[in-house]
C-alpha cells in the first residue's frame, strides 16, 4: 500500500509544480507541459521506469495469479514441451526457462511490454498525462497489471492498435488483435471495438452502448462460459464469482 501512496503522492506533486507560474526569470511549467512535449515525455519515461521496477522487483505473494505463474515457471524449466496458456505467452516462459532466466526478469519482460503501451498511450493520446498516470494508479489499474498479466499483455497490444481504428485502417487493426487472442483468448471481444468509430455520437448509440455494458455486466456468468470456448483453462470464475 506504501508504494501506491509514494506513487500518487508523486503524481500529485509533479502536478502541483506544472501548475505553479513563478515570476521573475523563471518560465512557468503549466504552459510547457501543454504546449511542449518534452516535459510530458520525461515524465512518461520516468513513470514507466518506477512502474517497470515495482513489477518487477515485487514480492512474489503481491498479486492473485503471481504465485500460480510462478509456480508453472518452476514447472516450465522442467518440461519446456508443456502448454498451457495461448502462445506468445508460452513462447516468452519456454525461452526464459530454456535460458534458465529467474521469475524476476520473466516478470520484467511482461512488464516492459505492458506498462511501456501503457505509457505511450497517455503520453500520445492524454491532454495531462500526470493527472491520467495519477488516475491509473489511484484507479487500481496499475495494481491490476501485477496480477491480471497476460489480460495486460493482451490490452497492451491492443493499446497499439488504437491508432488504426484512428485511421480506419481494418487489416492492421485486425493483426494487432490476433497478436493479443495470442496473449489471452479473451482479446477476441476487443475485434469489434473497431466498428465504433462508424457509431455517430448521439443519445441512441449511447443509450444502445449502455445497454450492451449492462448485459455484459449482469450476465456476466453466460459470458465466462462463452470465453471457456476460446481457451483451455478456466479461471475466469473465481474472479467473477467474487463480485457476487
Amino acid at each position: 500500500m506504501e508504494v501506491y501512496v509514494t506513487l500518487l503522492l508523486f503524481c500529485a506533486v509533479a502536478y502541483f509544480f506544472g501548475e505553479l507560474k513563478p515570476a521573475g526569470r523563471f518560465v512557468g511549467s503549466t504552459t510547457l507541459i501543454k504546449n511542449d512535449n518534452k516535459p510530458k515525455l520525461v515524465f512518461c519515461i520516468a513513470m514507466t521506469i518506477i512502474f517497470i521496477f515495482i513489477s518487477s522487483f515485487r514480492n512474489f505473494n503481491v498479486g492473485y495469479d503471481t504465485v500460480n505463474y510462478l509456480d508453472y515457471y518452476v514447472f516450465k524449466q522442467k518440461a519446456l514441451n508443456a502448454n498451457v496458456y495461448e502462445f506468445l505467452f508460452e513462447a516468452i516462459y519456454t525461452i526464459c526457462a530454456f535460458l534458465k532466466l529467474p521469475f524476476t526478469i520473466v516478470s520484467m519482460i511482461c512488464a516492459i511490454v505492458s506498462l511501456s503501451a501503457f505509457c505511450y498511450f497517455i503520453y500520445k493520446y492524454s491532454p495531462d498525462p500526470i493527472v491520467s498516470l495519477f488516475l491509473f494508479v489511484a484507479l487500481g489499474f496499475f495494481g491490476n497489471t501485477l496480477n491480471a498479466v497476460r489480460q495486460y499483455l493482451a490490452l497492451a497490444v491492443f493499446l497499439w492498435g488504437v491508432k488504426y481504428v484512428i485511421h480506419g485502417d481494418f487489416a492492421k487493426y485486425l493483426l494487432c488483435c490476433l497478436v493479443a487472442i495470442m496473449f489471452h483468448s479473451s482479446a477476441f471481444f476487443l475485434l469489434p471495438l473497431y466498428f465504433l468509430r462508424y457509431v455517430k455520437p448521439n443519445w441512441k448509440s449511447l443509450l444502445a452502448i449502455c445497454v450492451i455494458v449492462a448485459l455484459c455486466i449482469f450476465g456476466i456468468k453466460p459470458l465466462t462460459y462463452v470465453i471457456s470456448l476460446f481457451t483451455k483453462i478456466n479461471y475466469y470464475d473465481r474472479y467473477f464469482n467474487s463480485i457476487d
